[in-house]
């Protein structure tokens, strides 16, 4: 074996399954939100009574700030910040925008039913909440997907990991895929609240505190971006 190889596999198994099963759960969640995404027109134009027409144009609008979003969060959040030497870099942006973006999407479905006079207060609280929630779901995901190459560092461990975030995104997925089905009647406005309470609030908190011991950093770590930075100036 050479060289390399040893220090390979001397490197992927300092990597607990532990701690790889931990961090999978972040893609589970932002899967999660991908899946209850597609749901949303229906739930506006059917269920809340938004115009099909206005529901349109807020998707549009939407579409735009997105192209916008990812670029700017990366742009201001990639950087050390006052925590980043106790807590971390990536670490304390994968909280601040999971916790965030989960609230908002519970909210999304607490949208009031269309006023047929005056729609237009439902169509900008439509704007808001999802412009508000994709911006949080940026800072998540850009920061999960940066924290793959940080914390899991040879190829040997980016395979493994990579088979555990498929394997747990595919089985955990579809079950959770379940929960909304089982609980959502359509034509009952109230059904799909609960349903968004239970998948998107109180199942993905319980997610979010098992994900907690895969995306926490070492001191390693936070040494190691502090002077990849500094070096970069």
């Amino acid at each position: 074996m050479s060289e390399e190889n040893e220090i390979d596999l001397s490197r992927w198994e300092q990597v607990s399954t532990k701690k790889m099963l931990s961090y999978s759960l972040g893609f589970l969640i932002s899967g999660s939100v991908g899946s209850a995404s597609a749901i949303v027109f229906y739930y506006f134009e059917v269920e809340i009574g938004l115009p099909v027409a206005l529901l349109g144009i807020a998707f549009i609008i939407f579409a735009i700030w997105n192209m916008f979003n990812d670029p700017l969060v990366g742009y201001l959040t990639d950087r050390p910040f006052k925590w980043t030497k106790k807590w971390g870099m990536r670490f304390p942006w994968i909280l601040i925008g999971v916790i965030p973006m989960s609230i908002l999407g519970f909210l999304l479905m607490l949208a009031p039913d269309v006023d047929p006079s005056n729609p237009w207060p439902v169509f900008w609280y439509f704007i808001i909440i999802t412009c508000l929630s994709d911006m949080f779901f940026s800072i998540y995901t850009t920061h999960l997907n940066a924290g793959v190459t940080t914390h899991f560092r040879t190829d040997a461990e980016r395979r493994r990991a990579s088979a555990f975030f498929n394997i747990v995104g595919a089985v955990l997925g579809l079950l959770l895929g379940f929960i909304g089905p089982l609980i959502i009647v359509y034509g009952k406005k109230e059904t799909f609240i609960l349903a968004a309470l239970i998948s998107g609030v109180l199942i993905r908190f319980i997610l979010v505190l098992l994900l907690i011991p895969g995306i926490r950093e070492s001191e390693e770590l936070k040494e190691r971006f502090l002077r990849g930075y500094e070096n970069t100036e």
